[in-house]
């Protein structure tokens, strides 16, 4: 042993001369992969916001997402009328079904009742668990594009018309319900 230490010091070691290499622009870094780091538009870095990975229900699309305060998930379907709740487990369920055919938007009140904009007939649905869908507010439109609550718990409704069926531009109101 102490004659093999002896032979591997008197062992010449190569050198390695230092590189220099600079990345200064958003095609450099893209050039690379990231990994826990955003890159902007312009080139600057930052940290990135961790994923992750959850398996959500076999439909189509989706039209709406809502975060709840506690964490879970709404999901608001095209076509079907449905709306999904994934809770921390990662695990999705069919929370309510609508009479209609897409879920355009979510809210959630001081209370945490859902609340579920509709179209083609324009309807608010409130939800107060699961499977209790029931009909709150119809404006008289065609499509409820947003939900959202304001002080003293009164909640707004984006509604419009297609510019199709009025032959104009779309107009918005919001009514109060």
């Amino acid at each position: 042993m102490v004659i093999l230490g002896v032979m591997a010091a008197g062992l010449p070691l190569g050198a390695v001369a230092p590189r220099k290499w600079q990345l200064a622009t958003r095609e450099d870094f893209l050039k690379g992969k990231l990994d826990g780091v955003s890159l902007s538009f312009d080139g600057l870095l930052s940290l990135a916001p961790r994923f992750d990975k959850i398996e959500g229900p076999a439909e189509d699309f989706f039209l709406s997402l809502l975060v709840a305060d506690d964490g879970t998930l709404y999901l608001g379907t095209g076509h079907s009328g449905k709306i999904y709740r994934i809770g921390k487990d990662g695990k999705p369920e069919l929370f309510s079904q609508t009479p209609e055919m897409d879920v355009t938007c979510l809210a959630v009140d001081g209370k945490g009742v859902l609340y579920a904009g509709t179209s083609p007939n324009g309807k608010v649905y409130r939800i107060s668990g699961k499977g209790q869908a029931e009909a709150f507010f119809n404006p008289g439109e065609k499509y409820i594009w947003d939900l959202m609550f304001i002080e003293g718990g009164n909640l707004l409704a984006a509604v419009a018309k297609p510019a199709a069926s009025t032959g104009s531009a779309p107009r918005a109101t919001a009514s109060r319900c």
